[in-house]
């Protein structure tokens, strides 16, 4: 396997553990690695992913925003990567928080209620806090992330290291 080949497999690897299919993650990895546009054959050829397969995660990526159709070569349609990396992660991380986090408070919140058993419901309740801390995590780690992923990597570290040592993070 070449070294854009593992690369282009790692980042399948991370976005499969967030929830989507790992080649979803290596034909997104492909299109970020390549740096311009390219078609849906060239996608096909490069993975070794069936037409079937790549069309319907391109879709997907475009549905989620991390890639655009931005116009054509010949009949076939130019694929290039709308957002970076990170802005992937942070929409991604957006739309889990609003679509997943919510919805799951808002389903136990409903069910705890319907609960009579005092042990089951404090349970129950103890699970539903646990995601609304979940809620609270995941809000503050986006925020942090687009306030501050335009640092350069030792800016970044640098500023981590300051609030480790105590000072705020949102007084940068």
């Amino acid at each position: 396997m070449s070294p854009s080949s593992e690369f282009i497999h790692w980042i399948g690897r991370l976005v499969k553990f967030f929830g989507l299919e790992e080649s979803i993650g290596i034909i997104w990895g492909f299109i970020l690695l390549k740096g311009k546009p390219v078609t849906q054959r060239e996608i096909v050829e490069e993975t070794g992913y069936s037409t079937s397969l790549v069309s319907s995660s391109l879709s997907k990526l475009e549905r989620l925003g991390f890639i655009t159709c931005i116009g054509k070569e010949g009949r076939r349609k130019l694929y290039r990567a709308s957002k970076s990396f990170l802005d992937g992660l942070e929409s991604y991380l957006k739309r889990l928080t609003e679509i997943e986090v919510n919805n799951a408070i808002y389903h136990l919140s409903k069910e705890a209620e319907k609960i009579k058993d005092s042990v089951i419901k404090k349970n129950a309740e103890r699970i539903l806090n646990d995601y609304e801390k979940l809620k609270l995590f995941l809000n503050s780690f986006i925020e942090m992330m687009h306030k501050y992923k335009h640092l350069s990597k030792e800016e970044l570290s640098n500023m981590l290291l300051s609030v480790e040592k105590g000072n705020s993070v949102y007084s940068t």
